[in-house]
């Protein structure tokens, strides 16, 4: 019983850490275009 709580805790433990990434990479993104001059590009927007 001991090894399937401990299992599950992992599995919640490892879910959370996903999660935790990907709100940092989403985060991240509009970053970057900022960085490198793509905001425009990236929301699709030209400029004539």
């Amino acid at each position: 019983m001991f090894l399937v709580l401990q299992r599950q805790t992992d599995l919640i433990a490892a879910r959370s850490r996903e999660l935790r990434a990907r709100a940092d990479l989403n985060e991240a993104a509009p970053l970057r275009d900022r960085a490198i001059g793509a905001t425009l590009g990236a929301n699709n927007i030209v400029v004539q």
